[in-house]
């Protein structure tokens, strides 16, 4: 019985969580240079704002954000979005995609975003099982 409620643990524990340490105090401003960097590197941090994405991501938190070759379904991936003149990076999550666009939605959100791109995608946010998170 023993066993059996340590393997429970285990496999709870096994899935996969936003590689991102939570109540992080720093702020980041992105502008354009900035956009196209983060663009251009294969991995970043970025600091999330908001609360589109509870409760996978918490605002305050800083993630990880790393290059992939292509996205999938499921995915969380960071895209500039225009507001006010200023570059900033959105944190969704993908819902569908096709030939050319991918369809994103915070998790918090009741809609979905308009079309981004495939191109236009920065990066994504890795996901690491929870018993790793316990070491960040």
């Amino acid at each position: 019985m023993v066993i059996v409620g340590v393997f429970l643990i285990f496999l709870v524990a096994s899935f996969p969580k936003p590689f991102c340490k939570e109540n992080q105090k720093i702020l980041i401003t992105l502008d354009i240079k900035e956009a196209v960097a983060l663009k251009e590197s294969n991995i970043s941090f970025i600091y999330v704002n908001g609360t589109s994405m509870l409760p996978t991501i918490k605002n305050g938190s800083v993630c990880v954000c790393a290059k992939k070759k292509s996205y999938a379904i499921g995915d969380i991936v960071i895209f500039p979005f225009v507001r006010n003149n200023h570059v900033i990076g959105i944190v969704h999550r993908i819902n569908n995609t096709n030939d050319e666009f991918v369809f994103t939605k915070g998790d918090n959100n009741k809609k979905i975003d308009a079309p981004v791109p495939k191109e236009e995608i920065i990066c994504y946010v890795p996901e690491i099982p929870f018993y790793l998170k316990l070491f960040f």
